[in-house]
């Protein structure tokens, strides 16, 4: 089975979470600076706990959306999974924080805790930042894109760990069943 998450990445990925990052990037410079202490380092790790409580809206629908009908434990746990420390992982190495963190001088994340910690604690900054009547409009909508593209890139990135795990079961039943091998 693969050890790293390289197959998790397609142009089209690739291309998705470049513009993820782009947006956080505006978001902790210039005139629309909403994000003004997680990605700079100045945001105390304590916060990690408070993101999962206000974000899980934001992931149940969006695992609605994306994923086919299923029932409410089974979706609970895979929005669980969604929110875990290693998805919470591979979001921190996909969206390339720790070129943020190196450009404000911030030591990056090198733990499987750390890195799960960070984006929690990111996630609730943007939270917050949404309920500050200070923030820019601009900075507003594209606070919001950037939860509702967070989200989704959760939901992907679970969904492809389970994917792949489907596919390793495949390959080493000798491929896919035939119609045959079902109602044997």
């Amino acid at each position: 089975p693969p050890t790293s998450q390289e197959h998790l990445h397609t142009t089209s990925d690739a291309v998705r979470r470049s513009e993820l990052e782009a947006i956080l990037w505006h978001l902790t410079d210039g005139p629309n600076a909403a994000l003004t202490q997680a990605l700079k380092g100045l945001a105390p790790m304590a916060l990690w706990v408070s993101g999962e409580r206000i974000f899980k809206t934001n992931l149940s629908r969006m695992a609605a959306t994306m994923l086919p009908p299923i029932a409410p434990g089974i979706h609970s746990t895979f929005t669980q999974k969604c929110w875990g420390r290693s998805n919470q992982e591979r979001a921190y190495e996909c969206l390339n924080v720790a070129s943020i963190h190196r450009h404000y001088g911030v030591e990056p994340k090198t733990t499987r805790d750390s890195r799960a910690f960070f984006m929690r604690s990111l996630i609730w900054e943007m939270h917050t930042a949404l309920d500050n009547r200070d923030v820019s409009p601009v900075a507003r909508t594209l606070l919001e894109e950037a939860l509702q593209r967070l989200s989704f890139e959760l939901v992907f990135l679970q969904s492809m760990v389970y994917m792949n795990r489907i596919q390793e079961v495949v390959e080493r039943l000798g491929g896919t069943p035939t119609y045959a091998d079902l109602h044997a």
